[in-house]
């Protein structure tokens, strides 16, 4: 994936979530549409709280998106990490067989 398709991505995460939050409130105001707006309202209702942390969400995600399109591809590739080899210790020998092994 191209670094600046990357970085489109992730500077749309914030938005689409305070997308999703808008449309929660207009199907909120849709279906119920007898509520009236106070302060408690405004505060606590779902689709508010949705949209503050799509607000949250981009100020982090888009300086993040700005640094990921100014990236060279070398710097977006992860590294693989292997395991190292389990190593015996010198002294014993390779193939030690276990109590349950042993046959009496």
């Amino acid at each position: 994936m191209s670094p600046h398709t990357r970085a489109i991505i992730i500077a749309l995460a914030g938005p689409a979530l305070s997308f999703l939050g808008a449309l929660w409130l207009l199907a909120n105001v849709l279906i119920d549409s007898g509520r009236e707006l106070t302060f408690r309202y405004v505060i606590f209702d779902p689709g508010h709280l949705i949209i503050a942390a799509g607000i949250m969400v981009s100020v982090v995600s888009i300086p993040v998106a700005f640094q990921v399109a100014a990236a060279a591809p070398e710097d977006l590739e992860l590294d693989l990490f292997e395991p190292e080899p389990v190593k015996q210790p010198s002294g014993a020998p390779a193939d030690i067989p276990a109590e349950w092994e042993t046959a009496e």
